[in-house]
């Protein structure tokens, strides 16, 4: 039997990837790896740390704001079955998008006879092309002795049966500050220990200032340029805990420790080894712009590739090998924006002004409150909307947010950014006022002032 197209694998990518096939005509067969196959099935850590901190984002009544200990824990657990709750809900719609689109699915053992050539049972069946959706694992270094209850990673710690009451966060990145976040909010008493000395790296400098006061505030001790020395765990206590020693000297006691070190290549799905595919040093599929790999015909999309975990870039990039494996002309971004749900959120597209000043780009700042002061009436305040623009044209190359719902502000900056718009454009928008849009106009006219001062210091009769 052939079909136009068999994506292999299961969670958001492959199912973006089969609805998509489906909605062009295609003839598609979605084969989902075998439940007994340990780590094939699709984990959602990823969407619940997301999910959790937007469910937590708003604090008025979650676990902090309650008063005794027992009113926490109680907020806790009721926050936590809401976050549950909200994982199966949007896992099982996309199962019934699959179903309502009539996509074709098998989950049965499966191995290449040729690269676009595979023997189900006792079929073979072809396709014009094949997508590749393999999971990725946790990076899990031998330092830690791990156990998935004292000693977890950041996908394991979910899994835990209690609601710790202290968490030691190892890793300030994007992982980090998320799972940092959640349990903060959830009312448990957090660290988070990093060797370098800011939180994530590439993230705008402004934006930092503004989250890293504010996680402080919500509880994080944020504990950086210390390197883990020791870690001892204690599991025969009536409450198990774990004992860190850093570099410093200083000693930390928690009853868990999440480990936040990156994601590696989980073992390959059965039946894919007996094709030759390109792969790098950390074994993830190498790819090209389309999501190719290096056999013609057979694409690579979602975790296998080692790209961002960004469930948002893997659901494009997921329609992009669709289009061209149909031979379409698939739509490329040359910037993706790129989002961290912690609390508060971030959210960020194009250069940085510190980008700027690394590549000699000269460049202008605008800056304003965010949501803008008055205009929204959420309660949220403190957060930071920062547009970078050309110098000398004013054409938009960065939008960086801070504060609560910054994805979603974030999402009009990227449009504005795709279509080259320049700040004079954006302070003469007509945007939603009173509302978290009118941020743009404001920093939009910051910038312009900026642009005037810039144009007079360079100007022949400007110059003093």
């Amino acid at each position: 039997m052939r079909h136009d197209l068999i994506v292999i694998g299961d969670g958001p990518a492959a199912h973006t990837a089969a609805l998509e096939a489906k909605r062009l005509g295609a003839d598609v067969l979605l084969i989902l790896p075998p439940e007994s196959e340990p780590g094939f099935n699709q984990d959602f850590s990823m969407l619940r740390r997301s999910l959790a901190c937007r469910i937590l984002t708003n604090g008025t009544g979650g676990p902090r704001a309650a008063r005794s200990q027992r009113q926490i824990r109680l907020a806790a657990c009721d926050a936590l079955r809401r976050i549950e709750s909200t994982v199966a809900e949007h896992v099982e719609g996309l199962r019934l998008d699959l179903e309502e689109s009539k996509v074709r699915q098998l989950r049965k053992p499966f191995r290449f006879r040729e690269p676009l050539v595979l023997e189900i049972g006792s079929e073979l069946r072809s396709a014009g092309a094949v997508i590749l959706s393999e999971p990725s694992r946790p990076r899990r270094p031998e330092f830690f002795p791990f156990d998935d209850r004292t000693i977890c990673d950041d996908d394991s710690i979910f899994e835990r049966s209690e609601l710790p009451r202290s968490v030691a966060v190892i890793g300030a990145n994007e992982e980090g500050c998320e799972l940092a976040s959640v349990y903060a909010a959830l009312g448990a008493s957090v660290v988070l220990i990093d060797r370098r000395g800011q939180l994530m790296r590439g993230i705008d400098r402004d934006l930092l200032q503004i989250l890293h006061p504010s996680m402080h505030d919500a509880g994080i001790d944020i504990v950086l340029n210390e390197e883990i020395t020791g870690v001892e765990v204690f599991p025969d206590q009536r409450e198990p805990y774990a004992r860190l020693t850093l570099s410093s000297g200083r000693i930390e006691e928690c009853e868990c420790v999440a480990v936040c070190a990156g994601r590696v290549r989980e073992q390959a799905l059965p039946g894919v080894e007996e094709i030759e595919l390109g792969r790098d040093a950390s074994g993830f599929l190498i790819t090209d712009e389309f999501c190719l790999t290096s056999q013609p015909g057979i694409y690579g999309i979602g975790d296998v590739s080692g790209l961002s975990r960004n469930q948002a870039l893997q659901n494009h990039l997921a329609r992009v090998a669709v289009l061209h494996a149909a031979g379409l002309d698939p739509e490329l971004e040359d910037q993706a924006p790129h989002f961290v749900h912690s609390i508060p959120e971030l959210a960020t597209v194009g250069l940085s002004a510190e980008a700027c000043d690394r590549l000699d780009v000269q460049h202008v700042v605008g800056v304003t409150a965010y949501p803008p002061k008055g205009g929204w009436g959420t309660g949220s305040e403190g957060g930071l909307l920062k547009l970078v623009a050309h110098a000398d044209t004013g054409r938009l190359i960065g939008v960086h947010v801070v504060g609560i719902c910054a994805g979603d502000t974030l999402q009009l900056g990227f449009e504005y950014l795709r279509r080259e718009a320049t700040v004079n454009h954006l302070a003469g928008a007509i945007l939603n006022s009173p509302g978290p849009a009118e941020a743009y106009r404001l920093a939009a006219r910051d910038a312009l002032s900026q642009m005037e001062e810039h144009n007079r210091a360079y100007s022949p009769t400007g110059s003093e």
